[in-house]
C-alpha cells in the first residue's frame, strides 16, 4: 500500500433506525478496524444528525428542523455510546445539508456502506448497500406507496453504476432478476458470523429470573408473519406429547408484534392458549442482548423457521453460530448457502413433522460447548475475512 492514509467515511444515519441495521454496521466497522493498519485506512463514522424535531408538531417542528439542518456545527469527537467499543473510529456529527462540506473538510476518500442515494451523488467514490427483495415476494405486507418507494430507491442505487454490497447470493440473484443491474457491480459479502467478546462472558446470574428448564429450543426473531413461528409452535406441541420430551420448552425472544399483520399475533397467542402451551412456549419479549445471547448459549438448538431472509440464517443464526450453538434452519435457498456447516441442520420449510424429527435428532446428541478461546478465534477469523473483502472492494472502487 502507499503511504497516504485512505480516509473511509462510514455512513451511519440510515442504519441506525432498526436493530439489524445497527448490527450490520458494527460488523462492517469490526472488519474494517481489523484491517485498517494493513490497508492504511482512517475510519470516520458520519453520524446521524439530531432528529429531535420529529417529536414536535406544526411550527415548532419546522423550527427545530431548521435549527438541526442549519445550525448544527460540524464536530469531530470521540464520544459515542452506541459505538464506544471501536478504538480506531473517529466520529463526525453534522447536519444533513453539510454532507459535501464534511467530505471536503475531512478529505474523505470514499463512503461505505451507504443506503441513501445522496452519498452516491458525491464527487467521491461510494459503495452502496441494498437489503433483500421481500416486497417482491410478500407485497401484502407493504402498502403500494412503500413498494413504489422501495422499487424507485433500489433502481436509483443500481443506476449509479457504483458497486453495491448485499448479504447473500440469493439477494443478488433477486436484484438481477427484478431490476436493471450489472452483475459485476453486485458484491456478495462473505458469510462471517462473529461475536463481541463481551458477550462471551458469563451472564448466567442475569437469566436465573427466567427459570429456564434443563433443555430447551430457542427462536430469536421478530414476530413477523414470514418468520413462520407457527411451524415451530406446531412442532413443539407435537414433541411434548411424547412423555420423553414433556419438559422441553421453546423460548422465544423479540417483541410480539407485527403492525403489518396484527391478526397473525392474535392467532399465535390463541394457539398457545387453546393448546395449553403457556408453560411450553414462553415468549420473553425484547430483553437485553447479553441476556438473549446467554439464553442462546445454553439452548439445545436455535430454530430458524423463516420463509424469507436477506442473509443465511438471519441475524439470530449468525449469533448462534458465532456462539457455537447448533441450528435448525428451514431449507429455503438463502439458508442453503451455508450447506455443510457443522452446526447447521435443515428441515423442510413448513413441514412440522420434519422439524419434530430434527428436534429429536438434536436432543439425542450430547450438546458440545466450544471454549471461549475457540469461539474468539473463529470470530476473529471471520472479522478479518469480512474486513478484507470490504477493504478490497474499497481499493477497487478507488482505482476505477
Amino acid at each position: 500500500m502507499n503511504n497516504k492514509k485512505i480516509r473511509v467515511g462510514i455512513a451511519a444515519a440510515d442504519f441506525m433506525t432498526w436493530n439489524g441495521g445497527v448490527d450490520f454496521l458494527k460488523d462492517i466497522i469490526l472488519g474494517l478496524e481489523a484491517v485498517a493498519d494493513e490497508f492504511n485506512f482512517e475510519l470516520y463514522l458520519l453520524e446521524a444528525p439530531n432528529k429531535d424535531y420529529r417529536n414536535f408538531k406544526g411550527l415548532k417542528r419546522v423550527l427545530k428542523k431548521l435549527k438541526s439542518n442549519f445550525f448544527t456545527p460540524i464536530k469531530e469527537h470521540r464520544e459515542n455510546k452506541d459505538f464506544k467499543e471501536f478504538k480506531k473510529l473517529k466520529f463526525i456529527s453534522f447536519s444533513p445539508n453539510k454532507l459535501k462540506k464534511v467530505v471536503k473538510d475531512f478529505e474523505i476518500d470514499i463512503i461505505v456502506p451507504c443506503l441513501p442515494t445522496k452519498y452516491l451523488k458525491l464527487d467521491i467514490p461510494a459503495i452502496g448497500y441494498l437489503y433483500d427483495c421481500q416486497c417482491k415476494y410478500y407485497p401484502e405486507f407493504f402498502s403500494k406507496k412503500v413498494i413504489k418507494k422501495t422499487e424507485k430507491f433500489f433502481q436509483k442505487n443500481l443506476d449509479t453504476n457504483r458497486r453495491i454490497v448485499v448479504n447473500s447470493h440469493d439477494t443478488k440473484k433477486d436484484i438481477l432478476k427484478f431490476y436493471k443491474a450489472k452483475d459485476e457491480n453486485i458484491l456478495v459479502l462473505p458469510f462471517s458470523p462473529k461475536i463481541n467478546e463481551r458477550y462471551l462472558e458469563d451472564y448466567s446470574e442475569d437469566i436465573k429470573k427466567y427459570h429456564l428448564p434443563e433443555k430447551y429450543f430457542m427462536i430469536s426473531n421478530q414476530f413477523w408473519k414470514h418468520k413462520n413461528h407457527k411451524t415451530a409452535f406446531e412442532a413443539i406441541k407435537n414433541l411434548v406429547k411424547d412423555e420423553k420430551y414433556k419438559n422441553i420448552q421453546l423460548i422465544c425472544t423479540g417483541p410480539m408484534e407485527d403492525d403489518r399483520a396484527p391478526e397473525h399475533i392474535k392467532d399465535l397467542k390463541a394457539f398457545i392458549r387453546n393448546n395449553n402451551l403457556e408453560e411450553t412456549i414462553r415468549c420473553l419479549g425484547m430483553i437485553p442482548k447479553a441476556e438473549q445471547l446467554e439464553i442462546m448459549k445454553h439452548a439445545q438448538a436455535l430454530i430458524q423457521p423463516t420463509l424469507f431472509e436477506g442473509d443465511p440464517g438471519a441475524g439470530a443464526g449468525w449469533s448462534a453460530i458465532s456462539l457455537g450453538v447448533p441450528c435448525i434452519f428451514s431449507d429455503i435457498s438463502v439458508n442453503l448457502e451455508i450447506q455443510g456447516h457443522p452446526l447447521v441442520t435443515y428441515f423442510k420449510a413448513l413441514d412440522v413433522n420434519d422439524l419434530v424429527e430434527k428436534m429429536k435428532e438434536t436432543l439425542s446428541k450430547e450438546r458440545i460447548f466450544l471454549s471461549k478461546e475457540e469461539l474468539l478465534k473463529n470470530s476473529n477469523d471471520n472479522i478479518y475475512k469480512l474486513g478484507t473483502f470490504v477493504a478490497q472492494a474499497v481499493i477497487k472502487e478507488l482505482d476505477k
